[in-house]
């Protein structure tokens, strides 16, 4: 979560998660510090968290069960090509839910104009 925080652009005031118990006693301790009200999905519930379960489901799919060997063997590198899988699912991969565009694109289409004025330029080298 302090990974999260500095690197979100958002301030948290609620969460959302299963009722894995990994974690829970650190977590909860670092949720109260920061004043996030955290709220659980309901046991057996996997349509609570669909959108969630459905993304596990696409990363197991089209990433792990790819690098198994590579998740045993080197796990700095498995993490680096994750970051890269992660990156180009999310800036250039079109998604069926959103018009065949990426989330990227979908979420700079939907910002007002004013905040999304951006001024590009090319300096040759």
């Amino acid at each position: 979560m302090k990974t999260f925080k500095e690197v979100a652009p958002i301030h948290l005031t609620y969460i959302q998660t299963d009722n894995g118990s990994e974690f829970q006693d650190h977590f909860e301790i670092y949720l109260k510090s920061e004043n996030i009200t955290h709220f659980h999905t309901y046991p057996r519930s996997p349509k609570m968290n669909a959108e969630i379960e459905r993304f596990n489901r696409t990363l197991s799919e089209a990433f792990i069960s790819r690098n198994r060997q590579l998740l045993a063997h080197d796990l700095d590198e498995f993490n680096r090509q994750l970051m890269d899988w992660l990156l180009w699912y999310n800036t250039r991969r079109p998604h069926w839910s959103i018009g065949l565009i990426s989330p990227l694109r979908y979420i700079v289409n939907k910002l007002p104009a004013k905040e999304s004025q951006m001024c590009w330029t090319s300096t040759p080298t």
